[in-house]
């Protein structure tokens, strides 16, 4: 969902809308759109900043209300709202993790995830269904340094971002006899019909269970899509570097005029023609998720297994060399070490999510034979207090379980481990643990 720096109160009191009497979150008043005398059908959610009305269907979030009373579109109703409430300096915030251009809408039916099972015959039909554009195959071939080899068994493909193709995307797949419904990603659009979501320009990263089934998809932003800018007037505005003092970081340039702060960004640039070039970057990384979408369904939080896998027993399972894995961040980066290690290696989305990795590997360690575990966070945990918070809780919990933990570390030129390991191979033809 959008991060709005505003709330329905903020938008019911511009619109000058009376509100009736109401307790908690919820308020109940006659609808404008069905106007059904003495019929207060329309609800609204102070707490999810949503509205509908549960006779003529007429429903949205905050952007769709202030448009309707307005007549603006909802950029401008946006730009509106800010300017009317003074709130320019967080114009930004909306941007947080953006994956399409309209509101979502929290009153949408969601559906329960479906199988773990039938999300990879999904994923898979619909990997079978894209390509690979150049620029992306150039990124992971060149920069990432994996093989065609890496590239064909570990099906990245370039996100789809076309409305009609991606309705036609669902379309061939359900032709198939398969069923979207539950898997994240696929939603019913205003029409009733199935359809993929709309996604920025990247590349879709499968993550992988211990079966080898896709459960799910990370997405790499393309540079060029992370990237917003904004354009200001030097001789209007003051820029300045903005830290945090608590963590001693720094956390970008703030941008005032008159005194009065109006944006926050990553970086900015003298244009030489009397401007300056204010830069925001989106996230690298997002989940593929149809959460708040009408039928669709939010993408759980999953661990990647970059490995080869092997037959036992029937049963497609993790090849673990030698009873050692490899714990990281993001499955992009386990990827390209196991490429060129070998090791097995467990990609958590987060290194605060040591709970779940923790229950992974009890798991884990009753199926397979695992003694060793060796943690390859970015070197960047050296100055960051809270992620050593959450690499404590990490080791203690591993060796909760009996088996050996060991922190890696290597030059902190080279931040992540995927980084470091392609240095020693472009230095030496490789290395292992």
């Amino acid at each position: 969902m959008y991060d709005f720096p505003y709330s329905m109160t903020d938008i019911l009191g511009l619109l000058d809308i009376a509100i009736p009497p109401h307790r908690g979150d919820d308020i109940t008043m006659s609808c404008p759109n069905c106007i059904k005398p003495n019929k207060d059908h329309l609800r609204i959610s102070l707490k999810k900043d949503m509205f509908h009305c549960y006779s003529c269907g007429f429903k949205g979030g905050m952007l769709a209300l202030y448009s309707y009373y307005t007549g603006l579109d909802t950029k401008e109703s946006n730009r509106d709202i800010l300017d009317r409430l003074n709130m320019n300096t967080k114009a930004d915030k909306i941007q947080g993790r953006i994956q399409v251009e309209n509101e979502k809408n929290s009153f949408a039916t969601e559906n329960p995830i479906a199988s773990v099972e039938h999300r990879d015959k999904v994923y898979r039909k619909l990997l079978s269904l894209l390509n690979l554009k150049q620029s992306h195959y150039d990124e992971l071939s060149g920069k990432r340094g994996l093989s065609d080899a890496d590239i064909r068994q570990n099906l990245y493909r370039s996100t789809p971002n076309n409305a009609n193709f991606n309705k036609e995307l669902a379309k061939c797949i359900i032709k198939n006899g398969l069923d979207v419904k539950g898997v994240p990603g696929f939603y019913t659009d205003e029409n009733g019909d199935w359809t993929l979501v709309k996604m920025l320009d990247g590349f879709l990263i499968p993550a992988r269970d211990e079966n080898n089934h896709i459960q799910g998809f990370q997405i790499r932003i393309s540079e060029s899509a992370r990237i917003k800018k904004k354009y200001y007037q030097q001789s209007q505005v003051k820029v300045e570097p903005v830290y945090d003092k608590s963590k001693h970081a720094f956390k970008g340039f703030a941008i005032y005029k008159g005194g009065q702060l109006l944006d926050k960004v990553d970086e900015y640039k003298d244009c030489g023609n009397g401007k300056i070039e204010a830069i925001k970057k989106l996230p690298k990384y997002i989940t593929l998720s149809s959460k708040g979408y009408e039928n669709g369904t939010p993408a759980p939080a999953s661990i990647h297994f970059a490995t080869n896998y092997v037959r036992k027993n029937g049963e497609i399972v993790p090849y673990i060399k030698e009873g050692r894995i490899v714990i990281t961040e993001g499955g992009l980066k386990g990827d390209i070490f196991n490429s060129i290690t070998g090791t097995p290696t467990l990609c958590v989305p987060g290194v605060n999510n040591y709970q779940m990795l923790l229950d992974t590997l009890k798991r884990l360690i009753s199926k397979y034979d695992i003694s060793e575990v060796y943690l390859g966070y970015d070197m960047d945990y050296l100055t960051n207090e809270n992620v050593q918070l959450y690499l404590n809780y990490t080791k203690d919990g591993i060796k909760a379980l009996g088996l050996n933990c060991t922190q890696l570390v290597w030059n902190k030129e080279y931040k992540g481990i995927d980084d470091y390991y392609l240095f020693l191979r472009n230095k030496s033809a490789g290395e292992t643990l």
